[in-house]
């Protein structure tokens, strides 16, 4: 059995955690059962800025796969405002709904000189289904949930080699998580280079997306 700390150097809660290996990382794809995930026991769970995000399925407590009006009409019961959102523990954040694009994003109340500076995170759907969430480094607003209750935005990548196999896209500039040789269905933006050149970049955004192995 391996301890995971739940609690950072910058003091976010979440408890010590003791979780059992088999040769490898977390099951990334096992079900949350009633502690986390979008629904427990028919309940719709809160949508929480501090929840794990799940490598592969979930990020806040939002399910991938979850359709378009789903998550439209889910998000709306957060608005405080007209087009201003805010989940259990996040700050107020300006909600974005791109209905053409099917895109869907939070950005911070503050306009930047460039817009994608204001950036928070961004919710992509094909098919009208949710594949993918990102959430970027953007303080104060950023999101809070750890990677394996230890790793987060803004802390150094390397941290989660203990977890995962991870292997630099040279052409994406981003950095994929392979359990059990395969892609965990989570993405890692640094400085835009690998590791053995700055080896202590930070994590600037996370991507959790669907992959094959958790569709089945």
């Amino acid at each position: 059995m391996k301890r995971i700390p739940g609690l950072d150097e910058r003091g976010r809660a979440g408890g010590a955690i003791t979780a059992l290996y088999a040769g490898r990382g977390i099951d990334r794809c096992a079900d949350r059962g009633t502690e986390e995930g979008k629904y427990a026991g028919g309940i719709e769970m809160t949508l929480d800025w501090t929840a794990q995000p799940v490598p592969g399925k979930s990020v806040f407590n939002l399910d991938l796969g979850t359709s378009f009006a789903n998550v439209v009409a889910h998000l709306k019961e957060y608005e405080v405002s007209g087009g201003i959102l805010q989940l259990a523990s996040s700050s107020p954040m300006r909600l974005k709904i791109l209905q053409d694009e099917q895109v869907i994003l939070f950005k911070k109340l503050e306009d930047e000189i460039y817009d994608w500076q204001s950036d928070v995170a961004l919710l992509v759907f094909e098919g009208s289904q949710l594949v993918s969430i990102t959430a970027y480094l953007n303080e104060p607003y950023s999101y809070q949930g750890l990677i394996c209750r230890d790793v987060g935005l803004g802390d150094e990548i390397r941290r989660l080699e203990e977890y995962f196999r991870l292997e630099y896209d040279n052409v994406e500039e981003v950095y994929l998580a392979i359990e059990d040789d395969v892609e965990a269905g989570l993405e890692l933006h640094g400085t835009s280079c690998d590791l053995s050149i700055d080896p202590t970049q930070k994590m600037a955004a996370m991507k959790v997306f669907l992959a094959d192995r958790c569709q089945k």
